[in-house]
């Protein structure tokens, strides 16, 4: 399959130079077998519309976090931005500046990293804002400043260990990130 004329389209849509398309490639490899009118286009129209971004705000996201062009933007990028939005109680302005200063907050599950942080936050009266400062931390360390060292890090085995693919916490399977693609 020829990968060119996907790859000038997406290179003419975020004005990327040779070297940013690049980059773009190799942060995202899979996006040389997305079609750019069934898949790209569609996800970055709706991705620019919900967050309301600049053709160049959308260029430096897609530029810091090429795999973003690999979510589906129904299935996974709008209910995870309609949840932030609501459950940390974000202005769009907020949202869209959280967005676009740590790009990966689009790459963290909403089944097993937003929501059960939210539920951590709420029940031991910390600040929401911190789903977001702390989101880079493991589940145990998050747990551990939420309950204030008093929590279920040594009691509950799933959150032991730390290391591997977190398969004792099920939710949503890896393949969530492209569901009801269409």
């Amino acid at each position: 399959a020829n990968v060119a004329p996907s790859l000038s389209k997406l290179q003419r849509r975020l004005q990327l130079c040779d070297e940013e398309l690049a980059r773009v490639v190799v942060g995202q490899p899979a996006v040389l077998s997305y079609s750019f009118e069934a898949k790209i286009e569609p996800a970055l129209a709706k991705l620019q519309a919900r967050l309301e971004l600049s053709a160049s705000s959308l260029r430096r996201l897609v530029l810091l976090y090429p795999a973003v062009l690999g979510y589906s933007y129904d299935a996974n990028l709008a209910p995870k931005l309609q949840y932030l939005q609501e459950a940390l109680e974000l202005s769009p302005n907020e949202l869209r500046a959280k967005v676009l200063m740590m790009p990966a907050l689009l790459g963290y599950s909403l089944e097993r990293r937003y929501r059960p942080r939210v539920a951590l936050c709420r029940a031991h009266d910390k600040p929401l804002s911190a789903v977001l400062s702390r989101i880079s931390r493991s589940h145990r360390e998050f747990e551990a400043w939420a309950t204030d060292g008093r929590g279920g890090g040594g009691s509950g085995g799933s959150s032991r260990g730390g290391g591997g693919g977190g398969s004792a916490r099920g939710g949503e399977g890896s393949g969530g990130a492209r569901r009801g693609e269409g």
